[in-house]
């Protein structure tokens, strides 16, 4: 859906410091890895498999609220409950609590969905206007691709740091982040988060994954017999781990263990670096957002979007906060052009993991203002699409 407000507010610079923190398989040549003759062999195996289709589908109508005023009420911030933060150990890394859910999810394709365009206004409850929605004319549409298991199994834990986020810089604190972070203990088990061929396991002081040489430590990257939007080979990327359980060449399955959780390279504290890169291996600025890749739990749905100026150009580095009664989350618009959206979806946020149910969706400046809010009901299983457009002058 489309929604656009027009106050006027200026736009801060990123400010980015520079902190170290935290690549279906088809007809590639046979040198694409360190070890090319059994890797040749072992892909030659694999059919390529497209993850990502572009096609027309409707998609249930929904009301969100708008009002004229932007300017937070009494009762909003009443009823918006932030969860409890996690407090960190020495050696862990700052996270915000999600709710545990245990159940282990499945990876059928959910059910396609479209944005959605300004249809008519009518009256609001907040005193100011309502958008109905109804499914655009016939265009570009996405199908969702959660073709991935989460690398850190149930019985641990398994969501990633919110505070860095795909994209995000932890409040400026850090670089532009390529990926997620699950902290864990050291030792803790790391599993391929689906089938494919290693593409590379060992350290990366010779060989280069990242910004410098040994930037993850020890490093693991699978190739998938998996395809995006354009055709290009899908990879993940498994960073900072204390043991390598693989070989270069060798076929591993969902779920397998590849690796123990470790502090190795620049990271600060025990976790996983997680990334999913596309069709370039070795190129840092390659990187996808893993959220819209890793099936969310289930029963859970994920908000993701796109923050545009009045012209329709992405904003980079705005705050989207989502609240109900009993969860708030946080995203913030990816942060510049070293990081990319779905090639599909072009989104530049997403919030993933969220209970089905109606939330406020608030648009915020590094100042606090509030540029945009809404009313919008998360569906489960697949992701939901919001644009918002905010006046910057």
């Amino acid at each position: 859906m489309t929604l656009r407000l027009l106050n006027r507010a200026a736009i801060f610079p990123a400010v980015l410091l520079l902190l170290a923190a935290c690549q279906s398989v088809g007809a590639l040549a046979p040198t694409l890895t360190p070890d090319g003759v059994s890797t040749a062999r072992a892909r030659a195996s694999w059919t390529p498999i497209p993850v990502v289709a572009i096609e027309n589908s409707p998609i249930p109508t929904q009301t969100a609220s708008v009002p004229t005023v932007l300017t937070p009420t009494a009762t909003l911030a009443a009823t918006a409950t932030p969860q409890a933060t996690l407090v960190p150990s020495p050696t862990a890394l700052p996270i915000t609590a999600v709710p545990t859910n245990t159940a282990r999810p499945t990876f059928t394709l959910v059910p396609t969905i479209a944005r959605t365009t300004i249809s008519t206004l009518v009256p609001g409850p907040f005193g100011g206007s309502a958008a109905t929605w109804t499914p655009p004319a016939p265009g570009r549409k996405f199908k969702d691709h959660y073709v991935f298991r989460r690398p850190i199994g149930d019985s641990y834990t398994n969501y990633w740091a919110r505070n860095y986020s795909y994209g995000s810089t932890d409040g400026g604190t850090r670089p532009i982040h390529h990926g997620v972070d699950i902290p864990n203990e050291t030792g803790t088990p790391v599993l391929a988060a689906g089938d494919g061929l290693i593409y590379y396991a060992g350290p990366d002081k010779d060989i280069l994954f990242g910004p410098q040489p040994d930037f993850y430590g020890n490093v693991i990257v699978i190739e998938h017999p998996l395809r995006d939007a354009d055709g290009q080979t899908i990879y993940t990327l498994y960073g900072h781990l204390s043991k390598i359980e693989v070989a270069n060449g060798q076929l591993v399955k969902a779920g397998q263990e590849i690796g123990l959780v470790g502090s190795e390279g620049v990271a600060l504290g025990s976790h996983l670096h997680f990334e999913v890169r596309s069709g370039k291996p070795n190129d840092y600025n390659s990187t996808r957002n893993p959220e819209l890749w890793i099936m969310p739990y289930q029963g859970y749905g994920v908000l993701a979007g796109r923050v545009l100026d009045l012209n329709g150009i992405p904003i980079t580095g705005i705050e989207v906060e989502v609240q109900s009664p009993d969860v708030y989350r946080f995203a913030y618009s990816y942060g510049d052009n070293t990081v990319n959206g779905d090639l599909a979806m072009g989104e530049n946020f997403a919030v993933p993991d969220l209970p089905p149910g109606y939330y406020t969706i608030f648009v915020k400046l590094p100042d606090g203002g509030l540029k945009f809010r809404t009313l919008f009901y998360v569906y489960p299983g697949r992701t939901n699409w919001i644009d918002i457009n905010i006046d910057l002058n």
